[in-house]
């Protein structure tokens, strides 16, 4: 079982600034958009096993428009597969559902780990899309 990782954009769209603090909220969820059963999201990699240290402490950004963050999502691969994640930029706030491009399978420790939010690597590299999913009583937002 190896390690894996995808890493999730968050772009700025509106007009004003937008902040950001420590880890975003995220929960896995299966084919059918329902969420996946003995998965468990935590902040930080350190229970993940093999995981590299994160780079970025948790802390506060801002970030004006047009501007993005990123977190990195770590896990041992297995045979569960999530084909979509609910993510919110922290606890609290208003979840957006997307597909995932790749099927996360998320192995027997059931974790995924999120690093810390942290302003975006490269501004210029195209983001791969991810498409939005249905959500239970609710649209999609992008």
């Amino acid at each position: 079982m190896g390690l894996r990782a995808q890493t999730v954009t968050l772009t700025n769209c509106g007009k004003q600034p937008y902040r950001l603090n420590g880890y975003p909220s995220v929960r896995v969820l299966d084919e059918n958009g329902k969420v996946m059963d003995g998965v468990k999201a935590v902040q930080g990699t350190d229970s993940i096993p093999m995981a590299p240290p994160e780079d970025a402490e948790p802390g506060p950004l801002i970030l004006d428009p047009g501007e993005s963050a990123q977190t990195n999502l770590v896990w041992r691969s297995g045979a569960q597969a999530g084909t979509y994640l609910r993510i919110a930029p922290a606890a609290g706030d208003e979840p957006v559902t997307v597909r995932v491009a790749d099927p996360l399978d998320i192995g027997p420790e059931g974790e995924l780990g999120a690093t810390a939010w942290h302003m975006a690597e490269d501004e210029t590299a195209p983001a791969r899309p991810m498409t939005a999913a249905p959500t239970e009583g609710a649209a999609a937002r992008r």
